[in-house]
């Protein structure tokens, strides 16, 4: 009978543990995900200065895309996906840019529908702070 007691503790202890780790990734998930797109609003807000293109938003955007990706796809996207992650990597850096500078792949106002709608996504601006 003690016995049955410290496995049933033990299993509550474990599963009590195991979802405190899973709120706590997804609070540091969350945090990152903020840090980052601060820092690629940081960039438009500075500019967008092409010398800071390769440090600030592609770094940036690579990532954003691991953070945010299900951990499935986050251990397979540098590794066997990595023409998935570059994918990724480039439309979030277009969108960046697009921001600031106009990228005429995003003069499609249909495509920019559907990356808005996107969650998570962040809609472009024009310099005048209209959506585009």
């Amino acid at each position: 009978m003690l016995m049955t007691k410290r496995i049933a503790v033990g299993l509550f202890l474990l599963a009590a543990f195991t979802s405190t780790l899973a709120y706590g990734g997804k609070v540091l998930e969350h945090k990152l995900e903020s840090k980052y797109f601060s820092m690629l609003d940081s960039w438009v807000q500075r500019g967008g200065k092409a010398q800071e293109y390769q440090s600030e938003v592609l770094d940036t955007c690579s990532k954003l895309m691991l953070v945010t990706a299900p951990l499935n796809e986050a251990l397979s996207l540098p590794t066997f996906q990595k023409e998935e992650l570059d994918f990724r990597v480039n439309v979030c850096a277009k969108t960046t840019v697009h921001r600031v500078h106009r990228q005429p792949e995003f003069d499609d106002h249909e495509l920019m529908q559907g990356i808005c709608t996107i969650p998570r996504s962040r809609c472009s601006e024009d310099s005048a702070g209209t959506v585009a």
